[in-house]
């Protein structure tokens, strides 16, 4: 069975109410869903489709994280 609490905002929970919460549900499993009021435009949605796309067909074009931070760091320091 699932039991839903609706808050209009995170500002209207209580600290009584996490109590309640816990003292109720105490060792049962709970899970807490946020729904955010933002949506992903479509131009981006599309252009990280393109990307994925693009990665699979070029694995090779990928940069290690570390390497990129490293060339980045030597760069800026070279210009000063």
């Amino acid at each position: 069975m699932d039991t839903t609490f609706r808050f209009s905002s995170a500002n209207e929970i209580t600290e009584e109410f996490i109590e309640k919460l816990k003292s109720f549900y105490n060792g049962k499993p709970v899970s807490i869903t946020v729904t955010e009021d933002f949506q992903i435009p479509e131009w981006q949605k599309t252009e990280v489709l393109k990307r994925q796309a693009y990665i699979k067909e070029n694995p090779e074009s990928l940069i290690d994280f570390d390497e990129m931070m490293i060339s980045l760091e030597k760069e800026l320091t070279d210009d000063n």
